[in-house]
C-alpha cells in the first residue's frame, strides 16, 4: 500500500502534482535567481567532459528509478492478492452474506506483540502460493496480527466481550449505509456528495482496486459496485488510471511512488429522468410570429458525486486533476483498505488530531515571533543615553 503524499506526485516530465511542485522548485522560479545556460559551455573541456559523465551515469539511475516503479507495483499487486480473503469477507459481512460467529466478535483476552519483520522471512514460494489461491484464509499461517492494547480500544464502544449478537430482537442485516457513511467520513470526497446522491450511494456494495497485470502497463483501477437499482443500468463504476512507469534522468527531485499520467473514465448510463449530474428545467416559448406556446426541456450540469467518473475535462485543468488524483489515491491507499476506521469516524478523528496538532504548532511559532518582536520593540523604546545614577557619599 502507498503512503502518503510523496506517493502521489512522482517524478518525471508531465502527471498531476508534478507541475505545481516543480514551477516551485525549478531556479526559474527562484526570487532572484537566473538561470546561466551557458554555464556548461564555458566549462573547461576536460571538466565538461567529466560533467557529460555524470549525466551518463545519472541517465542510467532513472533507469533503475523505472525499474524501482515497476517493482513497487509488482509488490502492490502480490500483497492485493494476500488481503483478497480479508476484503472479500469484510464485503460478506458488509452484505449480510455473512454472519460473523460469537467468537469473532470477541475481543481477544491478550494481545499479542510480534515482530512485522516475520513477513521478511517468507519465502517468494509462499507468497506465489497464496497469491495463485486467493480463497485461503487461514492468514495466521502467513503473517500475525499485531494487536495493542486491543481491549482499550474495543472498550471505547461499550465492549464487545460477552455480547451475544443472538439477544437482538430487531437485528438489521449486514451494515447498513456502510459505503454511504465511509465516503462522507472523507475528508476529500464528503463536499462531492449531494443529498441527491445519498440515495444512490445506499445502493453502493463494495468499492475495490484493482492493479494491472504483470504485461499490461501500469495502472489501477477503482471499482464501485452497485445494487441493481432503477438510476442506471450499470453494476459496477470504474475509474481507471495509468502511471508513469518512465522517468526523466533531468529532473532532479524525483520521488520514488507512482505519478498518475492519464485517466480512463466511466460512461453512465442512466435511466431516463434520473440522472443526477443534470437538473432539468422545463421552459416555455412563445412563437414569435404565431404565438403559440411550446414547452422545452432544458439540461444544465450540477454538483455530484457522480462526475467523479468523468473525464471529459482530464488535463484541461491542473488544480481539478491534482484533486482528482488525491482523491483516488486517498480511496486506494487508505480509504478501501480501512474502511471500518473511516466507518467508526475513528480515521477521521486521527485527522482531526493531526489538524489540531498542527493548528497548535503554528499558533505556539505566532506566539514567540509576536513575542519577539514585543522584545524587540521594548529595546527600540528604551533610552540608549547612559544612565546616571546618584550615590550617597
Amino acid at each position: 500500500m502507498m503512503e502518503g503524499l510523496g506517493e502521489q506526485g512522482a517524478a518525471g516530465e508531465e502527471g498531476p502534482l508534478i507541475g505545481a511542485v516543480a514551477a516551485e522548485s525549478s531556479p526559474q522560479a527562484l526570487m532572484g535567481y537566473s538561470l546561466d545556460k551557458g554555464f556548461t559551455e564555458r566549462l573547461p573541456l576536460a571538466v565538461k567532459h567529466r560533467v557529460y559523465a555524470l549525466k551518463n551515469l545519472q541517465a542510467k539511475s532513472a533507469g533503475l528509478d523505472a525499474k524501482y516503479l515497476r517493482e513497487f507495483h509488482s509488490i502492490e499487486r502480490k500483497f492485493a492478492g494476500i488481503y483478497w480473503p480479508l476484503l472479500e469477507k469484510r464485503h460478506q459481512i458488509i452484505n449480510a452474506l455473512y454472519k460473523p460467529m460469537k467468537e469473532e466478535c470477541a475481543v481477544k483476552s491478550k494481545a499479542e506483540d510480534n515482530d512485522y519483520n516475520e513477513v521478511e522471512d517468507y519465502s517468494n514460494a509462499q507468497m506465489q502460493g497464496l497469491e495463485e489461491n486467493p480463497e485461503y484464509e487461514d492468514l495466521e499461517e502467513y503473517c500475525e496480527e499485531d494487536f495493542k492494547d486491543v481491549e482499550e480500544v474495543f472498550g471505547e464502544y461499550g465492549g464487545i466481550e460477552g455480547h451475544n449478537v443472538d439477544e437482538e430482537k430487531e437485528e438489521p442485516t449486514g451494515i447498513p449505509d456502510f459505503w454511504l457513511t465511509v465516503l462522507k467520513n472523507v475528508e476529500e470526497m464528503s463536499p462531492l456528495i449531494q443529498k441527491y446522491d445519498e440515495p444512490i450511494l445506499k445502493l453502493l456494495r463494495d468499492v475495490k482496486v484493482k492493479f494491472s497485470k504483470p504485461d499490461k502497463p501500469l495502472a489501477f483501477t477503482l471499482e464501485f459496485h452497485f445494487e441493481p437499482n432503477d438510476y442506471f443500468t450499470n453494476e459496477v463504476l470504474t475509474k481507471t488510471y495509468t502511471l508513469k512507469s518512465k522517468l526523466h534522468y533531468s529532473d532532479p527531485h524525483p520521488f520514488r511512488g507512482s505519478a498518475v499520467e492519464h485517466c480512463i473514465d466511466c460512461k453512465i448510463v442512466w435511466n431516463e429522468g434520473r440522472n443526477v449530474t443534470v437538473q432539468t428545467v422545463l421552459k416555455k416559448q412563445r412563437h414569435r410570429f404565431w404565438g403559440l406556446l411550446r414547452t422545452v426541456t432544458q439540461e444544465f450540469p450540477r454538483e455530484s458525486f457522480f462526475n467523479f467518473f468523468s473525464a471529459l475535462r482530464w488535463g484541461m485543468d491542473d488544480d481539478e486533476d491534482e484533486e482528482d488524483v488525491f482523491i483516488a489515491h486517498s480511496l486506494r491507499t487508505f480509504v478501501i483498505p480501512r474502511a471500518v476506521l473511516y466507518f467508526t469516524g475513528e480515521a477521521l478523528e486521527t485527522e482531526q488530531e493531526g489538524v489540531i496538532r498542527e493548528c497548535n504548532e503554528l499558533a505556539y511559532d505566532k506566539v514567540i515571533h509576536e513575542n519577539g518582536l514585543a522584545a524587540v520593540e521594548g529595546a527600540k523604546g528604551q533610552s540608549l543615553d547612559p544612565q546616571e545614577e546618584d550615590i550617597d557619599s
